[in-house]
């Protein structure tokens, strides 16, 4: 039942096979020994209560530590189970000036079929550095594994593969591992560059990642998935959605050193098809592209109390997020801290889209208690998208929130200020803009094209060139607010004598509130009775 402190060389075995083989062995454990420039170092095959353990191995040539659950099993196909691989150390170097061994994995357990084959699995403590995959394989792979742990695992110098991969699986925990420097390689099998991520989770449910470390990865930190299903055009006919996940605590930064410019790249965190799940207390900074990224999930998906800074496109973006139209199961982003995200112009198809702080895209979502300071946009909303958007706070951003085409919103309880635009609402979009303060910034609500809105119950004052300036098709109905003076706005036509801040347009101004209300920020939930009961008016209240 044990293979130990053995020393095992040039191995390679036929079909290959490995320096240490056990098939259909219950009850053993390989520990303590040494593998150099072997095929394969161990390969475990319809066995369970095996433990791999305090191994050393040096440029294994294929796989180090592999479980594999073949198709074909004797006698009938099973389960392998209570599975621990511990303490093992896998490097690689060079053997000559740009000369690396290649490994296909470094640590595998494999199955041909979807449905669970592994049980009870342990992967803890390993250290795996310095290793190539040519083909974009992995440092650690679990397919159709459940009630498996990934802990305290060190994966560094990485080229080419995910560091850790997880596939059909159910029910496993990922925590605490620290994973640095993983980048792409060019694939033959492809023919591109793949890999250069840190852990990817594909139609894997009940998964918790949490505590991990993940910088210098030249592609996605943390990516996590279901499954698009196509026919045999390629048409997509039904979705997958993998569910009940939690990433919370995770650290991930710093991308874009290698050279392709990917960096941690298309995102810190990607979540991609997925439902009943939450991303919430991560650390993200500095990412080249996204810092988390929401595409296609279904409703029940939460996103709060992130702090992301540093990123060149968006803090938080997402595409196809929730239902058609706003509900109580609507997906929600709260709570989180966006800050640095570069006013860099990318473009996207026929957008050009400068770095937001939030942005979403045929989106339906509820945001609150979102802060966002120093980016190009601090919320971008556009192409049919419906959002609430409450309680916010944007700041020192070219544009505070913008609402763009076929886009239906209500904006309320947030406050923006030192904004070249406070708000700005344009193309078919539409906005009720209410109980917010909007103050010191160049213009407060800008509105153009065939945009709609109505603006009520805000506090607008102090912005240099303009409270609000339309210059839409429809006429703006934004009475009811305060203007920063008790004679109002000034408006040429409609209100000349006003020496609040300045109103252009087609617009309603009258009545306004003539006694300075306090911040939304400090108000609390009654600032609607506040507003417009306890405060005078100049005319009657109505504008329905």
């Amino acid at each position: 039942g044990d293979v130990y402190k053995r020393q095992f060389e040039g191995i390679s075995g036929p079909n290959g096979g490995a320096a240490v083989t056990v098939i259909g062995s219950d009850d053993v454990s390989i520990h303590d020994n040494e593998f150099r420039i072997c095929n394969n170092s161990v390969l475990v095959g319809w066995s369970s209560n095996v433990s791999v353990s305090n191994n050393r191995l040096y440029n294994v040539t294929s796989k180090g530590i592999e479980f594999h659950n073949w198709e074909t099993q004797p006698p009938t196909p099973s389960v392998m189970r209570n599975i621990t691989v511990c303490g093992n150390v896998m490097e690689g170097w060079p053997l000559d000036p740009g000369e690396v061994i290649p490994w296909a994995c470094g640590i595998e357990l494999w199955s041909y079929s979807d449905n669970i084959s592994f049980s009870d699995v342990l992967v803890s403590n390993n250290t795996l550095t310095g290793l190539y995959f040519p083909d974009g394989d992995k440092a650690i792979s679990i397919k159709s594994a459940e009630a498996c742990v990934i802990s305290g695992n060190n994966i560094s110098a990485i080229r080419g593969p995910n560091a850790i991969a997880l596939e059909y699986c159910n029910g496993v925990s990922v925590v605490d591992n620290e994973i640095r420097d993983v980048a792409m390689s060019y694939s033959a099998r492809d023919g591109r560059y793949v890999g250069g991520r840190g852990i990817v989770a594909h139609c894997t449910e009940n998964l918790t990642v949490s505590g991990n470390t993940i910088v210098d990865t030249e592609s996605w930190g943390i990516q996590v998935q279901g499954y698009e299903i196509e026919d045999a055009n390629g048409t997509v006919v039904d979705i997958l959605f993998a569910g009940n996940i939690t990433v919370f605590g995770n650290e991930i930064g710093h991308g874009g050193y290698h050279g392709f410019g990917f960096g941690t790249g298309f995102s810190g965190i990607s979540i991609e098809w997925i439902r009943d799940s939450v991303v919430h207390n991560n650390t993200l900074w500095d990412m080249n592209w996204f810092g988390i990224f929401l595409r296609y999930n279904a409703p029940s998906l939460v996103i709060e109390n992130n702090t992301i800074e540093d990123c060149s496109f968006y803090g938080i973006g997402s595409a196809g997020l929730g239902e058609p139209a706003l509900g109580p199961d609507a997906a929600t982003i709260r709570f989180n801290t966006v800050s640095s995200v570069t006013n860099r112009t990318e473009h996207y198809g026929p957008l050009v889209l400068p770095g937001s702080g939030i942005g979403l895209l045929y989106s339906t979502a509820a945001l609150s208690h979102n802060t966002v300071e120093h980016a190009g946009c601090g919320l971008s909303v556009t192409i049919g998208s419906a959002v609430d958007i409450g309680h916010g706070t944007f700041t020192h951003c070219a544009i505070g929130a913008s609402v763009d085409s076929e886009v239906q919103s209500c904006i309320h309880d947030s406050t923006f200020t030192y904004n070249n635009i406070g708000i700005n609402i344009s193309g078919s979009g539409t906005a009720a803009v209410t109980r917010n303060t909007i103050a010191s910034n160049h213009v407060g609500i800008l509105i153009k094209d065939e945009g709609n809105a109505s603006v009520h119950e805000n506090i607008i004052e102090g912005n240099k060139y303009y409270g609000l300036a339309s210059y839409s098709t429809k006429v703006i109905n934004a009475s009811y607010n305060w203007w920063g003076h008790t004679t109002g706005p000034y408006h040429p036509t409609l209100n000349p004598n006003g020496r609040g801040d300045n109103v252009t347009g087609d617009v309603i101004i009258i009545p306004y509130i003539t006694i300075s209300p306090p911040p939304v920020a400090d108000a609390g939930p009654d600032i609607n009775t506040l507003m417009c009961s306890r405060f005078e008016l100049n005319g009657t209240r109505s504008y329905d």
